[in-house]
């Protein structure tokens, strides 16, 4: 299967547990309306080859990129780019029930970079996301040409520059995961075409070790992102 098409998604990013105003320099960050072109590639190379449920292992890939995206502090406007890799292996399960409910597991390296161009912005860190995520995804026939479509999933983020660690300081240790849902609808169009429209919500947690001695000062952060995804997919 490929999938082709375009997200425009929502970025939130706050703090807990911060100094008192004025002691910490740390920026969040709003932006609304970021356009990420999309691409999707799903293959079962052993569909038709072995039995059930065995033809439904596969292997998938996607990726988005920003374009467009500027971000602004007080005085002036930033080039800033966002990427979103995924990469893994998926079990497309039988239908089950009368229902003819497609259940797929999924397990995939993530990674996502949200980087402001010209030497960044002051207290705002970019962000280097590396990590492994397991979920599953659900195709649910509502009509001949109708179909729910629900995604969620759960990551690990093992590297998580530059809010903990990396080339610029800003907290030393702490860890960070994420949980993430879509949902949304997908409508036969003609022949192996349709389209989907999904909703989708991503939220990642920090928990941060301060240095007493560093410039930055809180104890966690959240970085939001809620957005709506349009694509046109073929099958094979």
């Amino acid at each position: 299967a490929l999938e082709l098409g375009a997200d425009v998604t929502r970025r939130n990013l706050d703090y807990s547990g911060t100094a008192p105003a004025g002691a910490s320099p740390l920026m969040t960050m709003e932006a609304s309306a970021i356009f990420l072109p999309s691409v999707l590639v799903e293959v079962l190379p052993v569909a038709g080859l072995v039995p059930e449920p065995f033809a439904g292992l596969g292997a998938f890939a996607g990726y988005r990129r920003s374009i467009g995206f500027k971000v602004k502090d007080p005085t002036q406007s930033h080039s800033a780019e966002l990427g979103r890799l995924s990469a893994g292996a998926l079990w497309r399960l039988p239908p089950l029930t009368q229902l003819r409910l497609v259940f797929t597991p999924e397990i995939s390296y993530e990674r996502r970079d949200m980087t402001v161009s010209g030497g960044g912005i002051a207290g705002l860190p970019d962000s280097h996301l590396r990590g492994v995520k397991a979920g599953s995804a659900l195709f649910a026939p509502l009509t001949p040409r109708y179909a729910l479509l629900l995604d969620a999933g759960y990551v690990v983020w093992t590297s998580s520059k530059d809010l903990i660690g990396g080339d610029v300081r800003f907290f030393p240790s702490g860890n960070a995961s994420a949980f993430e849902l879509d949902a949304g609808l997908s409508a036969a169009l003609f022949g192996r075409y349709s389209a989907r429209f999904v909703a989708e919500y991503s939220s990642t947690s920090y928990s941060l070790d301060a240095d007493p001695t560093s410039t930055y000062r809180a104890s966690g952060a959240t970085d939001r992102y809620v957005g709506v995804r349009a694509t046109i997919r073929a099958d094979f």
